[in-house]
């Protein structure tokens, strides 16, 4: 099944919305739907939701991290390694991530 684009996602709500098209159109336009949030994550063998965890926790630890180099550029006795040693361990989890068996086709 192809992927969509973003513009695309509009017009698949729209049509799933539509009261005159049949059960097997609808039926497509949801499995398009679906593909639309699924391709990526099961692209690196993982479910919508692993990867939704995975990425939002990361993009938590991110902001953390973008956080504390803002208040160390302000005061530099504060937070003097948090930024680098956030950024180190994030990319060791990464790298054990890239390596495991069941990511035959990582996204790094």
């Amino acid at each position: 099944m192809d992927v969509i684009s973003n513009p695309e996602i509009f017009m698949i709500f729209y049509l799933t919305l539509s009261k005159g098209q049949n059960m097997a159109e609808f039926k497509r336009n949801l499995d398009r739907l679906r593909n639309f949030f699924t391709h990526h994550p099961h692209s690196i063998n993982e479910t919508y939701p692993e990867h939704l965890r995975f990425a939002s926790v990361t993009g938590l630890k991110l902001i953390g991290a973008g956080m504390a180099c803002l208040i160390h550029s302000f005061c530099p006795f504060w937070f003097e390694n948090t930024a680098s040693t956030t950024i180190k361990a994030m990319q060791e989890e990464m790298d054990a991530r890239k390596h495991h068996p069941e990511n035959k086709n990582p996204p790094f």
